[in-house]
């Protein structure tokens, strides 16, 4: 598991390619030795588009620098909080404490899964 890290990356660049728009991310990870669950969090309120927390799974040779690898691979699920409200959404439904355990722990289960399956091939 490698502990949260804080990422500010470019999002927009001017004709002089220098940076216009910036966009800050939070990301964790837990890694086997074929895959990774990343875990990237961006608070999008600045925008007035909220909060969300995105899973991905990526084979690890492609997230050691902890970049903007994800952004080619779309997310296994995402949590999501619109605007200002306190009420978190996954998959179009409230995110309750039950719901929040349960997805997390199948994250870790489909990276556990996935893991022993390609080792097996």
């Amino acid at each position: 598991m490698q502990a949260p890290t804080t990422t500010v990356e470019t999002a927009e660049f001017d004709h002089m390619r220098r940076p216009i728009k910036t966009r800050e991310f939070f990301r964790s990870r837990f890694s086997t030795s074929l895959l990774s669950l990343v875990i990237r969090g961006e608070d999008q309120s600045k925008e007035r588009r909220g909060e969300r927390v995105d899973f991905f799974l990526l084979p690890t040779s492609k997230v050691m620098g902890l970049s903007q690898n994800e952004a080619l691979f779309a997310p296994l699920m995402s949590f999501i909080k619109e605007g200002f409200e306190n009420s978190w959404t996954v998959e179009n439904k409230a995110l309750s404490e039950d719901r929040f355990e349960r997805f997390s722990l199948l994250a870790l289960e489909h990276l556990i899964d996935r893991t022993s399956e390609e080792l097996t091939l």
